[in-house]
């Protein structure tokens, strides 16, 4: 599935631009023809995030793929305490 239906499956977007990052990669180029088993998604973490140079709003999309590493990580407890 092309990373532009997956966005359009999974989430609701205003017009902000749109990065797309898979695990640590940032996909900076035609995301819409870049193609991913929706199997192999984790997460979808949506976040907006301003530009250095113009202070432009964007929408940073983060897919965290099932790999063994994110998966040890995703059920990691973690305790927060004073």
């Amino acid at each position: 599935m092309s990373l532009k239906k997956v966005l359009s499956k999974h989430l609701k977007l205003d017009k902000t631009p749109v990065l797309f990052q898979i695990d640590n990669d940032i996909i900076d180029d035609k995301y819409d023809e870049f193609i991913i088993d929706e199997n192999y998604i984790l997460k979808i973490v949506l976040s907006k995030t301003q530009t250095s140079e113009k202070n432009i709003s964007v929408n940073l999309i983060k897919l965290i793929t099932k790999s063994p590493e994110n998966i040890k990580k995703a059920n990691e407890l973690r305790v927060l305490g004073s």
